[in-house]
């Protein structure tokens, strides 16, 4: 299998520790385990790991990522450029990566499934016919 976009569903909420993983990296808007959440990611279960998109700055232009491999978490800073139309190319740019202690994996491994989830991820992990459009580029 390979990675996929879609909501999480409340099982693997619990099962892969999302609200504390969320929890851990926000400042605000945290997750009530009580209430339903509808958080989007790119998963590939096969080869257990995900991405997940859990804020956007305000004031400068990069988002921040979770990417999450056999439990071990790597947070990720990351611009998202749209080219202007009519290019529909959207360009990604590694601000920033915060290796876990006791990686598994190596930086250049890392940044393929990276990129590998990144090309699924398209525009914004919901595709739409208007999606599929855009081509997906990367600066690393």
């Amino acid at each position: 299998m390979s990675f996929v976009n879609e909501y999480i569903k409340n099982s693997d909420i619990h099962k892969y520790n999302i609200i504390e993983l969320w929890n851990n990296v926000k400042t605000f808007n945290k997750l009530d385990p009580e209430s339903d959440c509808e958080i989007k990611w790119t998963m590939d279960a096969d080869r257990g790991m995900f991405l997940i998109r859990y804020s956007q700055a305000r004031d400068c232009d990069w988002q921040g990522w979770l990417f999450v491999f056999q439990d071990q978490v790597y947070r990720i800073a990351l611009n998202r450029v749209v080219l202007p139309l009519p290019s529909r190319v959207i360009r990604w740019e590694l601000v920033r990566i915060d290796m876990p202690d006791e990686n598994c994996l190596s930086r250049e491994e890392f940044i393929n499934y990276l990129k590998e989830a990144l090309l699924v991820f398209g525009r914004n992990g919901v595709v739409t016919e208007d999606d599929k459009r855009y081509s997906i580029e990367f600066t690393f």
